[in-house]
């Protein structure tokens, strides 16, 4: 029954009404059951403010019950429910598409349907791009197209023909989706600009050499990997705020007591900072803190008192941010394993089980969110991937097949070699194992606004800038790219990445 203190139905009709709308029947008693909770001063001001927000939202004059609902909704939504709605966590398992196997063990078709798709996306990237579009008439788009061969239709073409391929490069042979040919390296071949590993996708410029029983040879002589792709903004993109931070550690080692230590130290100040920023502006957004792991520094935590001690880092961590009641409450905690860590090691890694983080999980003071590794986070539209790998650059610079420019520095390459690739892990799988069914989520098509990598092995060790704006059309936005150095070496290395910008600040605790 509506409270008698609300009201009468006859006196919100005539309102609404004299607003120019209709309220609906099944409107009135749940819309005095609102009103009745207010004062008399304050009901009058409630009711006007939701008619005017109607009238501003509306396209019509009748009023139906979900127009109501959807209305006080909006009205009593506070700023964190907002902030909260601008941020999304989406784990690797969240972006894949329905599957009719969910198994992690899946046949042997899965590994070969996983390098098919590999080579779909770039070739659906290289097809994109005006420099290898195509006429009917077999002329390029361009001025200076490219026009791509098939290995399949090789046979039969004379000794010294040129061909230019997108292909995948295996030991000693070429692949693409029509066949497969022999290969031989030129001694004058180029050192590539990124790495090129066993299974990379990548543009071959070469020349017939020869046939023999059905085998076409080619001598390379220049490759390269696929165009970046530009991505496509939507027209009407909501933007961000400048001031929204990242904070990301890596390597955050629960048992090690100068890590605590220097986790505290770093909550403290932010706990003061936030502070100080709610205090002046109430709209203030909270940070988003972002701790890798290795959550343990053991490689193996499978004794009872292994998985014993790794659950008390859990709890140590619970007790220290509790410490820091404003950051607790108001910031986002976002926990991504490491290698270290009890989860299966191939990638995509699922997030750390809920019997070994259960005291910061059960802690209801705390916003903390177990993510995969990887995972991406949107901040109103702008894509960040996270993805913790500390061996990366070095697994691809000793996978490397070719030689790579010795002008440009290993980051670089890394950074170039992932988003040119359109994928995280462009290593043989020996040396990094993926879950054939699942390495979509891996993928970097289209690529993210930017991406944050995980400590490397050494951490900046003092060489400051571990980050760059990899865009090869200056007029676009590209990808902004971040290492987070790491927190367990030295004075604890630790960056502020903000989303909107793709600006970095680069930090540590001593």
């Amino acid at each position: 029954m509506p409270s008698s203190s609300s009201f009468p139905p006859q006196f919100l009709h005539r309102t609404f009404k004299s607003s120019g709308l209709y309220l609906s029947s099944s409107c009135v008693a749940p819309l005095q059951n609102l009103l009745a909770h207010e004062s008399r001063a304050d009901r009058t001001s409630a009711l006007d403010s939701i008619i005017k927000t109607l009238k501003s939202t509306l396209d019509k004059n009748r009023v139906e019950l979900f127009d109501l609902e959807n209305v006080v909704e909006r009205l009593t939504r506070d700023e964190s429910d907002e902030q909260d709605q601008a941020i999304e966590l989406i784990s690797a398992f969240d972006s894949l598409p329905p599957s009719p196997s969910s198994s992690l063990h899946p046949g042997v078709g899965e590994r070969a349907e996983m390098f098919q798709n590999r080579y779909k996306e770039v070739m659906k990237r290289v097809q994109d791009n005006e420099v290898f579009q195509v006429s009917n008439i077999g002329r390029s788009a361009s001025e200076n197209g490219i026009k791509l061969d098939k290995i399949g239709a090789l046979l039969g073409r004379p000794a010294g023909t040129s061909v230019f391929l997108l292909c995948l490069i295996t030991p000693g042979r070429l692949e693409d989706d029509t066949g497969s040919a022999l290969a031989s390296y030129s001694p004058d071949l180029n050192p590539t600009d990124g790495y090129v590993t066993e299974n990379s996708i990548v543009l071959v410029e070469g020349r017939i050499k020869g046939q023999s029983e059905g085998q076409v040879e080619i001598e390379v002589k220049e490759i390269h990997h696929p165009p970046y792709a530009n991505r496509k903004e939507p027209e009407m993109q909501t933007k961000g705020k400048e001031d929204q931070m990242v904070i990301v550690m890596a390597e955050v080692n629960l048992d090690s007591d100068r890590v605590m230590e220097n986790v505290m130290k770093v909550l403290t100040g932010f706990e003061d900072m936030l502070q100080s920023q709610l205090s002046e502006d109430p709209t203030f957004p909270p940070p988003v803190v972002v701790m890798m792991g290795s959550f343990t520094s053991k490689k193996s935590i499978h004794t009872r008192s292994g998985r014993a001690a790794y659950r008390g880092g859990w709890s140590r961590l619970s007790h220290v941010i509790s410490l820091h009641p404003t950051m607790a409450s108001r910031a986002r905690f976002v926990f991504i394993p490491g290698s270290n860590d009890p989860t299966p090691a191939p990638l995509p890694q699922m997030p750390i089980p809920e019997y070994f983080t259960g005291p910061i999980r059960d802690n209801g003071g705390v916003r903390a969110h177990f993510a995969s590794n990887p995972c991406r986070l949107k901040f109103a539209g702008r894509e960040v991937v996270f993805f913790n790998r500390p061996s990366l650059a070095q697994s691809l610079s000793s996978s490397a097949s070719l030689s790579a420019d010795p002008g440009t520095g290993d980051l670089e390459h890394t950074f170039k070699t992932v988003l040119d690739q359109g994928h995280l892990s462009p290593l043989p799988l020996d040396q990094c194992p993926v879950y054939w069914n699942l390495d979509r989520s891996l993928s970097l098509s289209p690529p993210p606004h930017g991406l944050v990598l995980g400590a490397s092995a050494a951490g900046r060790g003092g060489a400051g800038n571990t980050a760059l704006h990899y865009s090869p059309d200056p007029e676009r936005d590209g990808t902004h790219c971040v290492e987070t150095g790491r927190f367990d070496l030295g004075d604890g290395e630790f960056v502020c990445y903000y989303p909107e910008t793709g600006e970095a600040e680069f930090s540590s605790v001593g």
